[in-house]
């Protein structure tokens, strides 16, 4: 017994010993300076991202070409509620403005009160004739799908 508390001793006495400390503090001091050197750059990472963002933003791209021009050169298809694939990429908890991206502008928009909102689209479909569809939110978020038939 009188030998582990000896032991106990010797351990806490060196443990508290000053090449002790120091040896403790350089390997702390690496790993913080390692830390701070993978937060930088992530920030660096971060904050090129955000200018490339402004860039794009206010239509400039890298080479200084403007976005729009990019954009019209890839003919990107207009969105179309009169496309059944179109419907199917709807889901539930969609944003007001995700389900505008996909579908284009409604008909019109019902304001039902205590944030419900409805997205009426209807129009003419060739060879399928007058069609509509409808979509409900609640606080901006879709929770009822009614697809046209198509």
């Amino acid at each position: 017994m009188l030998k582990r508390a000896f032991l106990l001793g010797a351990v806490v006495f060196w443990m508290q010993s000053p090449s002790f400390a120091e040896g403790y503090d350089v390997l702390q001091q690496q790993k913080l300076e390692n830390e701070i050197s993978v937060l930088k750059n992530l920030v660096g990472e971060l904050d090129e991202r955000v200018k490339q963002l402004e860039r794009e933003k206010n239509g400039k791209t890298k080479g200084g070409e403007s976005v729009a021009a990019e954009t019209k050169s890839e003919s990107k298809p207009e969105p179309n509620w009169r496309d059944k694939r179109a419907w199917a990429l709807i889901k539930e908890a969609m944003s007001t403005e995700k389900v505008r991206n996909v579908l284009g502008r409604p008909a019109r928009v019902d304001d039902l009160g205590n944030g419900h909102q409805k997205f009426v689209y209807q129009g003419e479909v060739a060879g399928v004739g007058m069609v509509s569809g409808n979509i409900e939110f609640y606080e901006n978020r879709v929770y009822e799908i009614h697809a046209p038939n198509l």
